[in-house]
């Protein structure tokens, strides 16, 4: 292998190669396996459907280019899904691990600017005593939402 192939392109679109496999509809993107065995895959082309109509929430919500979103999700096929979405939109995403407490969340909130924040279902409880977050838009994965 030469040196210039090992060689990351000046310019990068990670949506564009994402985009480039969809063509093929069959073509597994991701296979997913939880510790207790429950399996889940998906297509580049189910991929990018799903991060489109994540995309067409966002944009339904009020959020355009350049916002800032906080996104705190597993390593679910959602996150990828939400990611994508993310990169499509142009937002700019704090990724914030499941283990952040409400004062490391809400110190990413404050000097983040964020516009948004996604968040797992288990994870929701965290920005209750965040009063930053009170008037954000949350976009909860999985689980029920109360009122």
């Amino acid at each position: 292998m030469k040196r210039e192939d090992l060689l990351a392109p000046e310019e990068y679109n990670l949506v564009s190669e994402v985009e480039k496999f969809a063509k093929d509809k069959q073509k597994f993107a991701i296979k997913w396996e939880s510790d207790s065995g429950e399996k889940q895959d998906i297509t580049y082309d189910g991929l990018i459907k799903n991060a489109n109509k994540i995309g067409n929430v966002f944009s339904e919500n009020g959020l355009k280019q350049g916002d800032v979103i906080l996104v705190i999700v597993p390593r679910l096929i959602e996150a990828y899904q939400t990611y994508l979405a993310a990169l499509k939109s142009g937002f700019v995403v704090i990724p914030s691990s499941e283990m952040l407490r409400a004062k490391d969340l809400q110190y990413r909130i404050n000097h983040g600017d964020v516009k948004a924040i996604v968040s797992y279902h288990p994870y929701v409880g965290e920005f209750s005593s965040i009063k930053e977050a009170e008037s954000l838009p949350k976009f909860v994965i999985g689980g029920k939402v109360d009122g």
